[in-house]
């Protein structure tokens, strides 16, 4: 094989949407896609792994291919595109792309049972899987399609008698099997032996045990089913909408469904979101809409606002109907429609930062009406009382002027006053006077309307001095940086 290629190597490539499908110089087969927009080859053909980038898209003179650790052109390295929109961080690590993720060992896949469609199948380990996917609303032809194997697996599970011990339980299992550029990279392997109730009630579903292991030689896990937005896989240019579930079998669903771009955290709520999309920033960026189907419990609702930090304003959100945890439950309870019905009207979060007229019609009324916090009085007249006026609410004023302008001889008369009108209180935290003995003599002089009180007795200050005493105090953040959160 050559170490490079251009786009005139693959003269009899044929046209399929966005990229062309030609034959592969290393295994031979017609599963070799090239991305017409960026150049980037991949064969799909199971165990050749032939990649790269064409030579005609390689610009600025920058290194065109890496190599994997302990390769080297001469040992029949693997090629990979380098991207540069990766650049090295501050601790001198490189972002991951898809071809680091190592492929499972063949004693792995060797143990996992492709599900089958055959009649007279009397595997058990088949017909425990059969049997779990019919009741989630799974068809065997959707798992199929998905690459969904069984096994009789070990799982950890919490020992009955002493919580803080586990043990591995052999347990019939599905398997997730999972492909980053046609490779699979990783199998998790979900229990799917029903739970025998004591005394179970006619007509109430099964509940199966929900132990889990999982084979992955590298980390983090790839999200489940991440190929669906493969560029190299996909005809389109933008992908509408691509739904992000907690789990496979929330995944699994969808699919049956009939959605097609849908992927899973690895970890299910305690995924580390930056690092398992990590390698796959570039795929992402092609889908225009991220529609969020998270679980209703704690961890799921937590999940769901991570992503929503991590994906911003793409976000859309779901609202499962009353008494379902997540879309599993929706598909058990009201079948493909309504679960088709609950993702196709997800919408952006209404969230406390949009206030819209019809929110606030009462309010706005009872304003017309004059029925409102009119502020405090703090004294200075109709120049500044008809702008100016502070409440119990609260709320952040900001005021700026010049240097020597007169903000802090301003803000100090103020408080002062709102004390003194008011009976509020006031915590200071002040830059600009150190001395907090001067800061509070200079209160002293505004309550009493005195510039020099020199003359003064102590009986005389003290009523000042006690008043201040209930209704201020001075906050000293010492070596601690002031930050809001620190103040707060």
């Amino acid at each position: 094989m050559k170490p490079y290629y251009s786009l005139s190597d693959f003269p009899d490539r044929k046209n399929a949407g966005k990229n062309f499908i030609v034959r592969c110089p290393k295994c031979g087969t017609m599963h070799l896609y090239i991305s017409k927009a960026k150049g980037l080859y991949h064969c799909f053909y199971a165990g050749c792994d032939f990649n790269g980038i064409l030579t005609d898209y390689c610009k600025d003179n920058r290194p065109m291919f890496s190599y994997r650790k302990g390769d080297s052109p001469s040992n029949g390295a693997t090629y990979r595109p380098q991207d540069n929109r990766h650049t090295e961080n501050a601790v001198n690590e490189v972002p991951m792309l898809p071809g680091d993720y190592k492929v499972l060992a063949p004693t792995v896949l060797q143990k996992i049972k492709p599900l089958d469609e055959s009649p007279d199948c009397t595997d058990p380990d088949q017909l425990a899987a059969r049997r779990y996917l019919a009741d989630q609303g799974i068809s065997l032809a959707t798992a199929i399609a998905a690459h969904i194997g069984c096994l009789r697996h070990y799982c950890i599970t919490k020992d009955s008698e002493d919580k803080r011990e586990q043990a591995s339980t052999v347990f019939p299992c599905i398997a997730y099997v999972n492909y980053v550029d046609g490779r699979p990279v990783n199998a998790k392997y979900r229990s799917c032996s029903p739970i025998q109730s004591p005394s179970p009630e006619e007509g109430q579903p099964i509940a199966y045990s929900k132990f889990w292991s999982q084979d992955s030689p590298t980390t983090p896990c790839a999200p489940y089913n991440i190929d669906c937005i493969n560029p190299l896989l996909v005809e389109e240019e933008i992908i509408p909408r691509l739904i992000i579930v907690e789990g496979g079998k929330d995944a699994l669903i969808l699919m049956e469904a009939g959605y097609r771009h849908v992927i899973s955290v690895p970890s299910g709520a305690a995924t580390d979101l930056a690092k398992c999309f990590e390698a796959f920033i570039p795929w992402l960026d092609q889908v225009q809409d991220i529609v969020i189907c998270g679980d209703s419990d704690l961890p799921g609702r937590t999940l769901v606002k991570r992503l929503s930090d991590y994906f911003g304003a793409r976000c859309l959100f779901t609202i499962l109907p009353g008494g379902c945890k997540d879309i599993g439950d929706v598909m058990k309870l009201y079948g493909t429609e309504v679960v088709r019905t609950v993702i196709d009207d997800a919408c952006a979060c209404q969230t406390t930062d949009i206030i819209t007229v019809e929110q606030r019609r009462k309010e706005v009324i009872d304003v017309l009406h004059g029925k409102y916090d009119h502020g405090y009085s703090v004294g200075y007249g109709p120049l500044t009382d008809r702008i100016f006026h502070p409440t119990d609410t609260g709320g952040l004023i900001i005021m700026t002027g010049m240097p020597n302008s007169g903000k802090t001889d301003f803000l100090n008369d103020l408080t002062s006053r709102i004390m003194r009108d008011t009976e509020r209180f006031v915590c200071y935290l002040s830059f600009e006077v150190p001395d907090k003995d001067k800061h509070i003599a200079h209160l002293v002089h505004l309550l009493l309307g005195k510039a020099n009180t020199t003359d003064y007795t102590d009986e005389q200050l003290t009523p000042y001095i006690d008043f201040l005493n209930t209704h201020m105090i001075h906050l000293d953040m010492h070596e601690v940086p002031p930050t809001p959160g620190n103040i707060l």
